[in-house]
Order: structure tokens, then sequence, then C-alpha cells
């Protein structure tokens, strides 16, 4: 599958390899997404975690294996949003409009 042809993807479910409870992220991997666009073009991400792979904080996650043998890993928070002067918000002005976590052990 070529990456870009996820552009017109609704709904989009993966699993995270881990979150962070300090910052409210999820860990992406390429070994969790498959094709790496798969966590970003979809308009809805749905993110299956199991609940014992959350790490208190940052200094934590960087102590997970994904950061040292994983090729890619994004750790990601939810939507982007901007607003203009007039104070219209966009939501999802870059990558996913909506990340819901559901927690699911495998």
């Amino acid at each position: 599958m070529d990456p870009k042809d996820l552009a017109s993807v609704e709904y989009g479910i993966v699993r995270a390899s881990f979150a962070v409870a300090e910052t409210g992220s999820v860990c992406l991997t390429d070994s969790d997404l498959k094709i790496r666009t798969s966590g970003f073009l979809p308009q809805h991400l749905f993110v299956l975690l199991d609940p014992a792979q959350i790490v208190i904080n940052l200094h934590h996650a960087y102590q997970r294996p994904e950061f040292h043998s994983a090729s890619y890993a994004v750790l990601q928070s939810g939507p982007s949003a901007t607003a203009d002067i007039e104070g219209v918000l966009v939501r999802g002005a870059q990558g996913v409009r909506s990340l819901s976590v559901l927690l699911l052990a495998p």
C-alpha cells in the first residue's frame, strides 16, 4: 500500500506500544503502525492501549526499548489546534481531528 492512499481514510485503529501519564501521550512505532502515515492521515484515530504499559513520565518513557530498537517512534498527544485573530478555532489542523484511547489488554 502506498502511504498516501490513507488520505481518504475516515477512521483508523492502531495499538500503541505504551503511553506516558505525565503528558497524556501514546507512543506509536513503525511496528505499531505498519504504515507510518496510518497514525496521522485518518480523520479520527482510535488507539488501543494495554493499561499495564502506561509509564509515569518521560524519563521512564525514554528508558523503554522502543526508543532504542525502533527505526521510527513518535509520542502523539492528540489533535493539533490553531485559531486565527478572530478566534476561529480549527482542530486537527495537522494530523488527526480526534484521538481516542481505549484501554484494552492484549
